[in-house]
C-alpha cells in the first residue's frame, strides 16, 4: 500500500468513530483560604453529547487523601448543561493545601470526565472578621 491509501484509510476510520463529548466545570471558589467547619457553595455544571444518568461526586482531595463532600445522580440531556450547586462544610480533621475535584461517573462508577479547583488552604487558625 502507497502512503495516500494508508492516510485515506486512517481518515475514514477517524471520521466513522463516534464522538464522545463530556463537560463537567466548577465555578471559581469565593476564597483560597478556609477553616475547620466553614461552610462554601461548590457549583458548576455537568454536559454530556448523549441522554444519559450519571453520578457528580465532590471530593476534597488533600495531598492522597479523599474526603467526599457529595454525590447527586443528575439526569443529563444530550447537549444541555445541567447545573450543580450544594453547600458544604469543611471537615475538622484536614489542615494543608486541598483541591476540590469534581467527577462526572457513569452508573457502573467509571468517570467519563473530571475537574478541580485551584489550591485551597485549610487550617485550623480563625481568621474571622468580627
Amino acid at each position: 500500500m502507497d502512503m495516500k491509501k494508508v492516510m485515506l484509510l486512517f481518515l475514514v476510520l477517524v471520521l466513522t468513530l463516534p464522538v464522545a463529548f463530556a463537560e463537567i466545570k466548577l465555578d471559581a471558589l469565593s476564597r483560597t483560604e478556609y477553616n475547620y467547619g466553614d461552610a462554601f457553595v461548590v457549583s458548576g455544571f455537568a454536559k454530556l453529547a448523549e441522554d444519559r444518568r450519571a453520578y457528580i461526586d465532590i471530593d476534597l482531595v488533600c495531598n492522597s487523601e479523599e474526603s467526599q463532600l457529595f454525590i447527586r445522580l443528575l439526569d443529563l440531556d444530550a447537549g444541555v448543561e445541567s447545573p450543580f450547586s450544594k453547600l458544604v462544610t469543611i471537615p475538622s480533621d484536614i489542615a494543608e493545601d486541598c483541591k476540590i475535584v469534581a467527577k462526572l461517573e457513569a452508573l457502573d462508577g467509571t468517570t467519563i470526565e473530571a475537574a478541580e479547583s485551584t489550591t485551597i488552604k485549610i487550617s485550623g487558625k480563625l481568621k474571622g472578621v468580627f
